[in-house]
């Protein structure tokens, strides 16, 4: 799937969203391939997000 928005809560905390199609997303994920997501984006980036909420 392409042009998913990774985003940075305030809290540190990040998030994975699909774009839209039609006035909603194109696609939904499960919290656990949501979160498999992340990590997989944050370790593309060389970042680790638990890393950075714990600074």
């Amino acid at each position: 799937m392409y042009n998913l928005k990774l985003a940075e809560k305030p809290d540190g905390a990040r998030r994975v969203f699909a774009p839209n199609a039609f006035g909603g997303p194109a696609a939904t994920f499960t919290t656990e391939i949501a979160e498999q997501i992340v990590r997989a984006a944050s370790d593309a980036l060389g970042e680790n997000p638990s890393e950075q909420s714990a600074a």
